[in-house]
This record gives C-alpha cells, sequence and structure tokens, in this order.
C-alpha cells in the first residue's frame, strides 16, 4: 500500500517519496527488487537537494 502512494507523490516531484520509493526498490518492499530503479530514484531525489539521497549514492 505504502509503495503505491510513494510511486503517486515521486510522479509529481516530491523529492521525499522519490527516497521512499527509491528504498522499497532497493529492498525489495512492496515490489519486485529493482537497484537500477532505486539508483535512479536516489539521483533524482538527490537533485532536488534530498540529503538522505545524497548520502545513499555516496555509499
Amino acid at each position: 500500500m505504502a509503495f503505491y502512494w510513494f510511486k503517486k507523490a515521486a510522479e509529481k516531484g516530491h523529492e521525499g517519496s522519490m527516497y521512499d520509493l527509491a528504498l522499497c526498490y532497493h529492498n525489495g518492499e512492496g515490489t519486485e527488487k529493482d537497484l537500477k530503479m532505486a539508483f535512479y530514484l536516489y539521483q533524482k531525489a538527490a537533485e532536488k537537494g534530498h540529503k538522505e539521497s545524497m548520502y545513499d549514492l555516496a555509499l
């Protein structure tokens, strides 16, 4: 359920939801694990100034 709402908000440009959605893809929570999609979403959120995404990209 959360995956659905994170995706909806991320599509509207909400960087926090992009990060949450990236975590879902990264960990396979609510969806299939997809590291490429997780990386893409971390990157998009980081471009919008989301600090946790920047940190996760640096790992």
